[in-house]
């Protein structure tokens, strides 16, 4: 469950799988109170522009009463947040609210509902051309449509492609090695009865660069793509380009485990410098905050959720080797909550 980092389609769908306390309150406090104060301080000032008054002890006593204020409130409405942190304080891992996160993306949702219809008029040829595509490998595609480029200008340069995938568990770590400097904790078997069926690698969309080198690298193959269009003859709509394939530090893993009726999916992805991982909870969830084997795990039961796909998920951080890892545990799976700790005690390492 890494930050999205991509500009691959099938990422952007990822923000919808954690959330907080049913009763946290997802808004700021802090910035709601500092606005309330700075308004009445600028309606307080314009009528009194022609003259000069300093602030008076009961002035200042008053604001520094709204401070405390605020700091309390603030401290009241975090604390009804789960996160993680790592040993400087820096959260690495944080619960939010999905129905807030809705609310604050409702004012987007025009354009959004209008660029999706957009994009379904070309998800026939863009599935033709994944299709075409042999595995480890990754394409960089163009459309030349006035409506998705004027609504999606960042990402005018778009990716798909098709992960390199092994049923063999020796090939799969040998492979994860070559790529990572530090190996992952991948197990053979979860349980008696859970054990390995297939894991995947996916490329790293920054193609080993920095954000700032990768997003120059975008705006300038964007541009290519345009210049190519304009030059084209006849009604040629896409426009595509391979692409190195890269796993690497930052190319996320997927590792999926069986029983032949029951399944448990375990994600693991490089988490560093700035990056922070958001998972999102409804108000159904029932989240915990939990130690096992030393380590903070944040674990969430969505079997009353509104997340029909999804019963169980965990995650947690590994600030040594700098990996953030999540298991889930899909919906009609038959596992129960004992089955599913038991599952996730076997991955989380002692720090």
């Amino acid at each position: 469950m890494r930050q999205f980092r991509g500009g691959h389609e099938d990422e952007k769908k990822i923000a919808s799988c954690v959330k907080p306390d049913p009763a946290a309150s997802s808004f700021d406090v802090r910035d709601q109170v500092m606005e309330r104060v700075c308004r009445i301080h600028k309606e307080r000032h314009a009528k009194r522009i022609g003259g000069r008054r300093r602030m008076t002890r009961r002035s200042f006593l008053a604001m520094a009463g709204i401070i405390v204020a605020l700091s309390s409130l603030t401290g009241f409405a975090a604390s009804r947040y789960f996160q993680i942190t790592n040993e400087k304080g820096k959260v690495m891992i944080k619960t939010m609210s999905y129905e807030a996160e809705e609310k604050r993306n409702r004012k987007y949702q025009y354009y959004q509902n209008k660029l999706s219809r957009q994009l379904e008029k070309y998800e026939a040829q863009i599935q033709k051309l994944k299709e075409q595509l042999r595995p480890g490998e990754i394409i960089a595609y163009y459309i030349d449509d006035d409506i998705i480029n004027t609504l999606d200008t960042l990402d005018k340069a778009k990716f798909t492609y098709k992960p390199l995938k092994y049923t063999d568990y020796g090939q799969y770590i040998s492979r994860v090695t070559e790529e990572k400097k530090t190996r992952p904790v991948i197990p053979e078997r979860l349980t008696d009865s859970l054990v390995f069926e297939e894991g995947i690698l996916n490329p790293d969309f920054m193609f080993g660069k920095d954000v700032h080198e990768n997003f120059a690298d975008r705006m300038k193959l964007a541009e290519e793509f345009e210049q190519e269009a304009k030059k084209a003859k006849g009604d040629q709509k896409i426009f595509t380009k391979k692409m190195p394939w890269i796993v690497g530090e930052e190319g996320t893993l997927s590792v999926l485990y069986s029983d032949g009726k029951s399944t448990l999916r375990l994600g693991i992805s490089k988490l560093s410098g700035n990056g922070t991982v958001q998972t999102y909870m409804t108000a159904q969830t029932k989240a915990e905050k939990i130690k096992m084997n030393g380590r903070e795990v944040i674990l969430h039961d969505e079997s009353k959720s509104e997340k029909k796909h999804l019963d169980y998920m965990a995650v947690w951080y590994d600030e040594k080797n700098k990996y953030s890892y999540s298991l889930l545990g899909m919906n009609g799976n038959g596992l129960s909550k004992k089955d599913f700790l038991q599952a996730l005690e076997t991955l989380v390492a002692k720090p």
